[in-house]
């Protein structure tokens, strides 16, 4: 699903989804209670903190080879 098409279900804007995906700004309890609804999941869920990964090594790869 696209920013476009999720925050025109939940009646926000696409800033605000990215804001909410970046933790940048927190959704209210009601935005919370429609993306849970549309997405299929409890709002516990949307609540958890995300666990760091930890980067240890980053291994780039050509696309092509010659």
């Amino acid at each position: 699903m696209t920013k476009r098409t999720l925050a025109g279900l939940v009646g926000c804007s696409e800033q605000s989804i990215s804001n909410y995906e970046r933790n940048v700004s927190k959704p209210t309890d009601s935005v919370v209670g429609k993306l849970g609804e549309i997405l299929h999941v409890p709002n516990e869920f949307l609540l958890k903190p995300v666990w760091p990964e930890p980067v240890e090594h980053i291994f780039w790869r050509a696309m092509r080879s010659d």
